[in-house]
């Protein structure tokens, strides 16, 4: 009997959702009284989850650009030269200083600007890439296409915004900074307004409160 009733409640979800759409506002829970609504994911949402593992594996990948700066800066000679250290206590490549630290003391004024200029490329999009990730996978569960564009062109404007500040500072990363924050900000808005209609809209949000 239990069987027969989630079957019979599967069906009328499909049935509902097919018919009304999975954006048609709050007709599909207004059609379907006490079920189980699933989420209205399609194939298209694998795109999504691409999308969302590309910006995962570009932040690590921006972080070798710092390690080869380090390795340029805080090589053997350096560490000879200004603390009298042997080999066997030369740090690797200048660890655990992370630009402000002791060792930095001892760069001159372009070598610490440069270096610092890589650690907050990277590290900027280490601070943002969680943020990044979540908004992909939750606005795609709702607008798949305009999702995984939005994520591409993260993507390509946390290039822009590294090479900029590379090669600039902070005044380089100006376009990068506002495409990567149109595109993060398009993302939450799809976020609540998919979900927010997926919710009920304003009918949900009276139902919320009625006990």
């Amino acid at each position: 009997m239990a069987s027969a009733t989630a079957r019979s409640i599967s069906n009328t979800v499909s049935n509902t959702v097919s018919n009304n759409g999975p954006f048609s506002g709050t007709s599909t829970l207004q059609n379907v009284h006490n079920a189980v609504i699933g989420l209205p994911i399609t194939r298209e949402y694998g795109f999504v989850i691409l999308s969302a593992a590309a910006i995962a594996l570009q932040i690590p990948l921006q972080g070798i650009s710092v390690g080869i700066i380090r390795g340029k800066l805080f090589d053997k000679a350096f560490f000879r030269t200004h603390f009298n250290m042997t080999d066997d206590e030369i740090p690797d490549q200048g660890y655990p200083d992370t630009g402000n630290g002791k060792y930095s003391d001892k760069l001159t004024l372009g070598q610490w600007q440069e270096f610092n200029n890589y650690q907050r490329a990277h590290l900027n999009y280490v601070e943002v890439g969680a943020t990044t990730i979540a908004l992909t996978l939750l606005s795609g569960i709702f607008y798949p296409r305009a999702a995984t564009l939005l994520a591409v062109t993260a993507i390509a404007a946390r290039e822009v915004y590294a090479i900029g500040y590379r090669k600039s500072g902070p005044k380089g990363r100006t376009y990068g900074a506002a495409l990567f924050d149109l595109a993060a900000i398009s993302m939450f808005g799809l976020t609540v307004y998919g979900a927010f209609n997926f919710a009920g809209g304003f009918q949900g949000v009276k139902n919320l409160f009625r006990f």
